[in-house]
């Protein structure tokens, strides 16, 4: 389980990064509790998107931050 975690941080903070075409960048726009985010997408639209649960602990997500969304 650590080796998955480690190579999880890596694969993030690996500067090359290219986008799938079913994924997007979303800013967060609140935290709803447990593992539910508030984003807001490119067009402005809000929406609920999940955060797995096996990521808790090894990344932080908070207001204002961007993440990729599937």
């Amino acid at each position: 389980m650590n080796r998955g975690r480690r190579n999880l941080k890596q694969a993030a903070s690996e500067q090359d990064f290219t986008l799938e075409e079913c994924q997007s960048i979303a800013k967060v726009v609140s935290l709803r509790g447990s593992n539910q985010i508030e984003i807001m997408d490119a067009r402005g639209e809000n929406s609920l998107a999940l955060f797995p649960a096996k990521f808790h602990e090894s990344m932080w997500i908070r207001r204002g931050s961007f993440a990729v969304i599937d």
